[in-house]
């Protein structure tokens, strides 16, 4: 019996080991992060001071686009659209081969959103950009709508909208989507009187 104990043993102490080496080291890592970023990113703290602790994060985090990522969606988060920006920018300069349709249009939203809620040739490239890599992506469509919208192009963003809506699986955003057709729809209808 002892020796089965010692070869119970050994083999959990040799599975934890494989397990550190291929995983444990990655999963400390992030956790590390992320209890770096809830306790020492400082909400009250002035944009200088706001952006000289993100470009720290990111230092530390150059190597591991997953954190940098993480990061940006903690800014967008917080509603720091700004700072979600430029660390967005820096992942898709630094980190070229993850950058997929959703970095692209979550970039594209944080500098909507920065910009005064005004588009601009950058935002709507990088919304382009998003839709070539990705047609039903959610955030890029509503974005597309609503610049149709503003454009007064009503029928392109209810077109939009509606893909934009099929996809979707967040109520949050079906409303939203919801709210923009009704509005655009409303406007069609008095054009068309």
């Amino acid at each position: 019996m002892p020796k089965s104990y010692k070869i119970f043993a050994f083999s959990l102490i040799l599975s934890l080991l494989v397990y550190y080496s291929f995983f444990g080291q990655e999963n400390i890592q992030k956790l590390g992060f992320q209890k770096d970023l809830q306790l020492n990113f400082i909400e009250d703290a002035s944009i200088e001071d706001k952006k000289s602790k993100i470009e720290s994060i990111i230092d530390l985090s150059s190597d591991n686009p997953a954190q940098v990522y993480f990061l940006a969606n903690y800014l967008f988060d917080k509603s720091e659209y700004s700072l979600a920006s430029r660390t967005l920018e820096f992942f898709i300069i630094n980190f070229p081969t993850d950058v997929d349709a959703e970095v692209m249009a979550l970039t594209a939203e944080t500098k909507y959103l920065s910009n005064n809620q005004i588009f601009n040739d950058d935002i709507e490239s990088l919304i382009t950009r998003s839709l070539e890599k990705d047609p039903a992506n959610v955030r890029a469509l509503i974005l597309k709508g609503l610049k149709q919208t503003l454009d007064e192009n009503y029928k392109d963003a209810l077109k939009s909208w509606s893909i934009a809506f099929e996809y979707s699986d967040d109520p949050d955003q079906k409303r939203i989507i919801m709210i923009g057709m009704s509005n655009a729809l409303k406007q069609l209808e008095t054009i068309e009187r």
